[in-house]
């Protein structure tokens, strides 16, 4: 592969492989190594946006928490449980660095991404710590709550009253909204040479022979890629319930972690931080029996 040149306004010269690794989608500025990117689909399998998305400052704080075992002070973090007011005691477990059991595992989708012209999608910054307007995955009534089979997948579960206040005592409630969603698939790491699967050879791989060889060894694509889908009751009974369905759409996505404090029976995530996201075009979902099938990729 040809190597690209990055010429600056001082004569200096940055000769990078692939510079994709160092620029995001939204800024020309030097950014982290680690981007991604998103496809949507449809259910019938027609891709109807790709998209690149932004790691936002939690997700680079958390992987440099993670990789030397450190964590910093939570008044330096803005998690989900704090701005929804559910669920903020925190674990009291006296371990360095961040828990074991944080990861990443949870997305959620938004209605703040756009505007409703085509193309006035509002572009994220790193500082940012959610998306523009949350909106839930699924909104139900107190009196009709999901069955344990499906809310295994649903998480940050916020109790509201007839006024749309945030209320911590289910005689106080009237819905129940569900913001987050599990991934459809477990996480899945990807290395590879060109199109196949890449296997180290203890032989071959560290020291090249000569020239020749140094120059034609290819890269190896390394990526974790997660699939998400927004069912035909995702989303829209919250559109049913405070607009119409008519005006359903999303135009932002995200993906979080956090931890479960337990791990028996339904436990609601703790510590719930956006890790990265991304903004787009509307999509609508008046049409109730469309589905979306998101194929989500962070490259390293």
């Amino acid at each position: 592969m040809a190597s690209k040149t990055l010429e600056f306004m001082d004569g200096q010269e940055l000769n990078l492989r692939d510079t994709k690794k160092f620029i995001s989608n939204n800024s020309k500025a030097p950014q982290t190594l680690i981007h991604g990117e998103a496809e949507i689909y449809d259910q019938f399998g027609n891709l109807l946006q790709k998209k690149s998305n932004i790691i936002l400052l939690g997700g680079r704080r958390f992987i440099l928490e993670k990789l030397f075992n450190i964590e910093i002070d939570p008044s330096r973090k803005v998690t989900l449980n704090q701005l929804y007011n559910t669920n903020t005691t925190e674990s009291t477990d006296v371990v360095p660095g961040p828990l074991k059991k944080k990861e990443v595992a949870l997305w959620g989708v938004g209605n703040g991404g756009s505007g409703l012209t085509f193309g006035d999608v509002n572009v994220p910054a790193e500082k940012e710590f959610n998306l523009y307007n949350q909106i839930p995955m699924r909104y139900v009534s107190i009196d009709n709550d999901l069955p344990d089979d499906v809310k295994k997948n649903y998480y940050l579960r916020v109790l509201y009253d007839n006024n749309g206040q945030i209320v911590q005592d289910e005689a106080d409630a009237q819905y129940i909204a569900y913001y987050l969603k599990k991934f459809e698939a477990d996480p899945e790491l990807v290395i590879k040479v060109g199109e196949n699967t890449y296997y180290p050879n203890i032989n071959e791989d560290n020291l090249p022979t000569d020239w020749s060889e140094l120059v034609e060894r290819k890269d190896v694509e390394m990526y974790i890629q997660l699939k998400l889908k927004l069912s035909v009751n995702d989303v829209r009974e919250f559109y049913i319930e405070t607009e119409s369905i008519d005006n359903a759409r999303i135009n932002e996505l995200a993906v979080y972690f956090g931890y479960q404090p337990d791990s028996i029976g339904y436990s609601d995530y703790n510590g719930i931080e956006d890790f990265s996201k991304l903004t787009f075009n509307n999509e609508p979902l008046d049409d109730e029996t469309k589905e979306l099938n998101i194929i989500y990729r962070f490259y390293i």
